[in-house]
């Protein structure tokens, strides 16, 4: 574990002096932040034609719930971006050779990368979740559904991570790494559409993450959709490992 730490830390400090976090970091934040003032722009605009009883959850389902799933979607843009050289990179720069021949397994430099990788996309989470947040000072919110649907961002982060980690790790080239990132997630998303045409197919149902983020965002917290995220995770690191260990036996 102290070896996938070290890998962790010398990932963020390489992105702390890298252009392309801070720009990542900076239009991700333009971007959620531009959808939530949007979006309370528009609340204020209907905020009087609704009954004084429905203001307190009117602003949460208004305005918190949807700005919280555009912030989904703007970590499921980035997450490739920022994962596309974690191991491609390594690979064509040559530099996971020398990974492999320090005592480093290829649990340690996978989950290290991972870590760091999470790391930066909960902080994009974070800072997204805390406009949202900042409403409280002048209404009233209902903090349960904020929670859950935090943590549903957060979790759909960590499986996005997961997915383009493992994409990462099969090709030479960040390029093609990041172009598959995004067609598995966007694969994940016309999952969704596909089950929705043909009557609700459950086993498509089950793999499109939307409705799974859906019941986070009403409040709802729920084992079903806790294990679809953490089952995303685990299958896409364990994918990712054995992609590695299968390499390093090969030479």
């Amino acid at each position: 574990m102290k070896g996938g730490l070290a890998i962790a830390g010398r990932e963020l400090r390489a992105w702390l002096y890298s252009p392309l976090a801070w720009i990542v970091l900076a239009g991700a934040c333009f971007v959620t932040a531009w959808v939530f003032l949007s979006f309370v722009q528009h609340y204020l605009l209907i905020a009087p034609k609704l009954s004084p009883g429905a203001n307190a959850g009117g602003v949460t389902g208004l305005v918190v719930a949807p700005s919280l799933l555009w912030a989904t979607l703007v970590v499921a843009i980035l997450t490739p971006l920022m994962s596309m050289g974690l191991v491609a990179g390594e690979k064509r720069s040559g530099t996971l050779r020398m990974l492999r021949a320090a005592p480093i397994s290829s649990t340690a430099l996978v989950l290290g990368k991972y870590i760091a990788l999470v790391a930066f996309l909960w902080l994009v989470a974070a800072l997204a979740v805390a406009m949202p947040l900042s409403l409280e000072l002048g209404t009233t919110l209902d903090l349960g559904r904020l929670g859950a649907g935090a943590l549903g961002l957060a979790l759909a982060a960590a499986a996005f991570g997961a997915i383009c980690l493992f994409m990462s790790s099969l090709t030479r080239q960040p390029a093609l790494a990041a172009l598959g990132g995004f067609g598995v997630l966007v694969l994940l998303l016309v999952i969704n559409l596909a089950a929705q045409a043909g009557g609700g197919v459950h086993i498509l149902g089950w793999l499109a993450f939307q409705p799974h983020l859906a019941n986070f965002l009403r409040g709802i917290v729920n084992t079903a959709d806790l294990a679809y995220f953490l089952i995303m995770i685990t299958l896409f690191l364990c994918l990712a490992i054995w992609k590695l260990d299968t390499e390093r036996l090969a030479g």
